[in-house]
């Protein structure tokens, strides 16, 4: 039989490893959940095979046919020669439990796997692979809850009311807000606002064009729903709301990078979101007093006025897991109280605002 060409860049077995654990998925198949570590005794060829099985761009092509193509007579002589190069498969394992579907299976660390499967009876449960054995022996329940698959969600941004304004008479105020979860792009919409809490203004405004429905969220994902209100009444409109989008989508980018990134290291519990790589923002709660240089950072050169400025900002950041536990019994509606900062001399006082946002399960 003739052997396809060599590759420009074979790969080196130090990087063989890293797509033994990622073949996995390719040979669900098989019915295996591990694979061994790669040794480094071992042909080109099959190695060549775990990447072609491992590489998204020919996912298309199933096993027999990469193993022909690497010059195996079959699917089963590649998981011969596998066994005998690299170690033998780990062998099936009945964990027992009534589920609804499969397990999700995640792997925050080496030598773990974390598994979280949807129970019949509305429970969630969880069992981890810590390298040696499973742990809890037996399934164990995570919180006291009945789940709905999958987990859907509307967030929304509801009311905006004026204590105080920022400016001498009524503010002119823009809103954003931002969702993301997990690898899922960023979502994004803003909402004029107007002139606002001035003596002849209304007090608060009905932002209802800030909400996403449905929104998905896994178990295991990160989840960011954030807004910005921005005090601004001498710039264009259009590029207000760019500014805003421009802020919001970064600030969602790093915390959903940051929350991800705790999770990958096996952190349960997200006590603070790292934005810009070096500041520590809580995971609820008013932005203005950690975040409000980063933000007029982002906004760039819209916010230049004696008057201008944020009068809200806040970000929730939770897992999946976390946010279907907050929503069990029923929506989680919060008003959130946002101290101004310091305005210029011939400005108003210190702006004070009241924001009510809402998550709630579809």
């Amino acid at each position: 039989m003739r052997k396809p060409a060599k590759r420009g860049h074979p790969w080196p077995f130090s990087d063989c490893s890293a797509i033994n654990r990622t073949i996995s998925k390719r040979l669900r198949g098989f019915g295996y959940l591990r694979l061994p570590h790669v040794k480094r005794s071992g042909s080109a060829d099959s190695c060549r095979c775990r990447e072609d099985l491992s590489d998204h761009q020919v996912s298309h092509r199933g096993v027999a046919e990469v193993a022909i193509r690497w010059g195996f007579r079959s699917a089963a002589h590649f998981t011969r020669v596998f066994h005998a190069r690299y170690g033998a498969w780990s062998g099936r394992e009945t964990f027992g439990g009534d589920f609804t579907s499969g397990p999700t299976a995640v792997s925050p660390a080496p030598n773990r796997i974390d598994l979280i499967a949807p129970g019949t009876d509305g429970d969630i449960y969880d069992r981890t692979w810590d390298g040696t054995s499973w742990q809890p022996p037996l399934w164990d329940q995570v919180g006291a809850v009945k789940i709905r698959l999958p987990n859907r969600y509307r967030f929304s941004v509801d009311l905006v009311h004026v204590t105080t304004t920022r400016s001498l008479d009524a503010d002119t105020d823009a809103a954003q807000a931002s969702v993301g979860a997990g690898n899922w792009p960023t979502q994004t919409k803003t909402q004029w606002i107007g002139d606002i809490g001035g003596i002849t203004n209304p007090k608060e405004s009905q932002t209802n064009l800030l909400n996403f429905e449905p929104v998905t969220v896994e178990l295991c994902e990160a989840t960011v729903f954030n807004y910005l209100v921005l005090n601004n009444g001498h710039a264009d409109q259009k590029a207000i709301d760019a500014a805003l989008v421009k802020a919001g989508e970064s600030l969602t980018s790093d915390s959903v990078t940051s929350i991800s990134k705790d999770l990958g290291a096996g952190i349960g519990a997200i006590l603070g979101v790292e934005i810009a790589g070096t500041i520590l923002a809580p995971v609820i709660g008013s932005l203005l007093g950690s975040l409000v240089g980063w933000l007029l950072d982002q906004l760039g050169g819209i916010v230049f006025a004696n008057c201008d400025g944020l009068v809200a900002a806040e970000q929730l950041a939770l897992t999946g897991q976390d946010l279907h536990l907050k929503t069990a019994s029923g929506p989680l509606t919060t008003t959130t109280t946002h101290p101004g900062t310091d305005s210029s001399t011939g400005c108003g006082d210190n702006s004070q605002y009241e924001v009510t946002w809402t998550i709630s399960r579809v």
